[in-house]
């Protein structure tokens, strides 16, 4: 009976350990808001995001024959950020990951390749057209 008791506490004392080593194995990235929040671009059809606190504001980006232009009429959405997730009101989450000036977002095996642009949205239009 001594042995059971003991052995008995001997668990209650290591299930502690064993509950807060459990979501070690779950490889969960974090996202810094501070690296997510800017305006991203994407030539490949991702066209220009711009990232706030709450929301992101999404511009179609097209070239036409005067070179790059956004859409007169952006789309924008309330988000919160979850780890690695973008997630909006809608409940629509997109998987990001940010290393230096590119932002890689992915949903059901289809990918988005972005880069980071400090300046205004009329500088990277100017940009755009000056290099492409």
């Amino acid at each position: 009976m001594k042995k059971f008791k003991f052995l008995s506490i001997m668990m209650l004392m290591i299930m502690p350990i064993f509950m807060a080593c459990g979501n070690d194995d779950k490889n969960v990235k974090t996202v810094n808001k501070a690296d997510f929040i800017g305006t991203w671009y994407s030539l490949t059809g991702g066209g220009v995001q711009v990232v706030d606190e709450t929301t992101i504001t999404a511009y179609e980006l097209s070239k036409g024959e005067n070179g790059y232009e956004l859409s007169s009429e952006p789309e924008t959405n309330k988000y919160t950020l979850d780890g690695d997730k973008v997630v909006a009101l809608d409940g629509v989450a997109v998987t990001i990951s940010i290393e230096g000036n590119t932002m890689v977002a992915s949903r059901n095996e289809q990918r988005a390749y972005f880069t980071k642009y400090n300046g205004t949205l009329q500088q990277l239009i100017d940009y755009l057209n000056s290099k492409y």
